[in-house]
């Protein structure tokens, strides 16, 4: 990795020359990919007296800016909004620790991976520096793996001269003669004796849950000291079963996202069935007699704690966890400081959890809904303004992406009700077969260009390790299976938007939908459900471009043939009073046999 001191220029440039005053941008980049890696992250360190910061994307939404341009270098889209940190003690930043990653599979792509803009504040020449994992072994500059293997990532720096503007030629003036002063003497002082100060010891800091973070250090991020869960460090690496996980290093970074991602789509109950990675969330490998899913497992924090509070686990790793983890990047707790509990409080082991005795045998976990109104008391038409249901999803940065649950096409059990398989209806026309095959599309769904937002169905959801938008599958038998709605374009801002997907009932039948976007920003009502279709309406707050998965649609075959899946009358985005803002509909089918 590399930084690119001119962005104007085809190389990569050791090194640069700017006016004082003026804006310009370097690059953080990925030089040579010898081997795949599915994300990066990069601390990037700068002399403070002679450059600044500017900020140039808004990840959180907020119309502020607050981070470095991420360019989606080999499709990696889970970007993490930078974070700014003062190095040398002076109370000004001089920082930038930021990420980004694929949401499965690898790259070895090469090129600028993140755009960084300063400015020159004066004269002299600024180092741009990529900060080593020997320096900073938490958030140091490196490539990663999948389930964050660290890969050997050798650095470049670069460096900024800053100089004055080219001046105005003006008249020479003429020197005037000074006097020159007489040297006086210098009186001589005599140093005052000083005290020795007594060395004290190292304070014992208290770790009253175990989580590995200080009370005094929880209490500065503004977590709770006897809350195991809420500071979201995981065992990294995580590793394929059997092998034994890593260890928690008390830092969350591109390592503890990877690790979450890894786990994506086990759940409480699987029986040791593994997903896609090879990992189980029923596994025990370090004999510890709790699930190793549930070091990987959280569910958004409630309110009023900070935003990227995490809450306990709710027996599913899905994306949701990992856009949790995402959202704390950059945490740490105290460094060097020895974190002990004291005699006289008896502190929570760091695992004491009971596992579940018994499966769970649910796909969406959900809470109970709270009746909430649309704004302005107006809602698209042809959907009740039922009650919200907020899901069990995070705050999502800039590119919001669906939430992969449990995929229980992976079973290797030979029927149908396979631990932590729903069931369906025993009326089913067809026999269950013991492992369905899923034919995938491998193109991507053409987006009309004519509306300024789309909306797509996505036949092979994303929860499937299938990153495309897929016009058409194949399923084989009667197992469920998962179609996204997907915002696949945003170019004006709505507040709400609707679904109707309408299906042949001769061919597919309806198990269930689960909304994947922050219940903290969006409020949905009771689906609309009938033997053909569902209907579904969310809001938020206000305004925003959201583009991805916004919702799974779970349903299963129950007959040979191809069924629509169809964006029926009232679907698109909406403004704030509920107008339609001319939206592209995208439809799909699957075939079932």
């Amino acid at each position: 990795m590399a930084v690119d001191a001119d962005t104007g220029t085809g190389p990569v440039d050791a090194s640069a020359t700017r006016a004082i005053g003026n804006e310009f941008d370097v690059s953080i980049n990925i030089a040579v990919a010898g081997r795949a890696y599915q994300g990066y992250q990069a601390k990037l360190r700068f002399d403070d007296d002679k450059l600044a910061f500017v900020p140039t994307a808004d990840l959180s939404g907020d119309t502020v800016n607050e981070s470095w341009t991420y360019t989606g270098l080999g499709s990696m889209t889970l970007d993490a909004t930078i974070t700014q940190s003062d190095g040398n003690g002076n109370t000004v930043n001089d920082s930038l620790f930021g990420l980004s990653a694929r949401m499965s599979g690898t790259t070895t792509a090469t090129g600028r991976a993140a755009v960084v803009r300063f400015k020159c504040l004066a004269l002299g020449t600024g180092t741009l520096h990529l900060v080593s994992l020997a320096e900073d072994p938490a958030f140091g500059t490196t490539t990663q793996g999948d389930s964050g293997a660290l890969i050997n990532t050798s650095l470049a720096d670069a460096s900024v001269t800053c100089q004055q503007p080219t001046p105005t030629p003006t008249s020479t003036p003429t020197s005037t003669p000074t006097s020159t002063r007489t040297p006086t003497n210098t009186p001589t002082i005599t140093p005052t004796p000083t005290k020795t100060p007594t060395p004290t010891p190292t304070p014992i800091l208290l770790d009253s849950d175990g989580d590995g973070c200080a009370d005094v250090r929880e209490a500065e991020m503004g977590f709770d000291p006897l809350n195991f869960f809420d500071f979201y460090d995981v065992p990294v690496r995580a590793n394929p079963d059997p092998a034994p996980n890593g260890s928690r290093n008390r830092a969350v970074s591109l390592a503890d996202v990877l690790a979450v991602l890894f786990y994506v789509g086990t759940f409480n109950g699987d029986g040791g069935v593994p997903n896609a990675n090879g990992v189980a969330y029923d596994s025990d490998k370090n004999g510890d007699t709790v699930k190793d899913g549930r070091d990987y497992d959280r569910s958004p924090g409630p309110l009023p704690d900070p935003p990227w509070d995490a809450g306990p686990p709710n027996d599913a790793v899905t994306l949701a966890d990992v856009l949790v983890s995402l959202t704390q990047v950059g945490l740490y707790c105290t460094g060097s400081a020895l974190i002990t509990p004291t005699p006289s409080i008896t502190p929570t082991p760091t695992k004491t959890f009971t596992p579940t005795a018994t499966p769970t045998n649910t796909r969406t976990p959900t809470v109970t809904p709270t009746p909430t109104p649309c704004p302005g008391g107006v809602c698209p038409t042809d959907t009740p303004t039922a009650t919200g249901t907020p899901t069990a999803t995070s705050t999502l940065t800039g590119t919001p992406t669906l939430t992969p649950t449990r995929t229980p096409t992976r079973t290797s059990t030979p029927t149908a009700t396979a631990t932590g398989t729903p069931t369906s209806t025993p009326t089913r026309t067809l026999t269950p077969t013991p492992t369905p095959t899923v034919t995938r599309t491998p193109t991507r769904t053409p987006t009309p260009a004519g509306a300024p937002n789309a909306m797509a169905v996505d036949a092979v959801s994303f929860q499937e390790y299938s990153p495309e938008v897929n016009a058409t599958r194949t399923v084989t038998g009667n197992a469920p299976f998962r179609a996204d709605i997907v915002i696949t374009r945003a170019g004006q801002a709505f507040q709400q938007y609707r679904y109707k997907l309408e299906w042949d009932p001769a061919v597919l039948v309806y198990d269930s939908q689960q909304n994947l976007l922050n219940p903290l920003q969006w409020d949905c009502t009771t689906p609309t459900i009938t033997p053909s279709s569902v209907a579904i309406t969310c809001w938020a707050s206000g305004p925003l471009k959201v583009t991805g998965p916004v919702h799974t649609v779970t349903l299963h075959c129950a007959g040979i043939g191809t069924s629509p899946l169809h964006l029926g009358s009232g679907s698109g985005t909406f403004d704030s009073r509920g107008n339609l803002i001319p939206t592209d509909l995208v439809d799909a089918s699957v075939t079932c046999q």
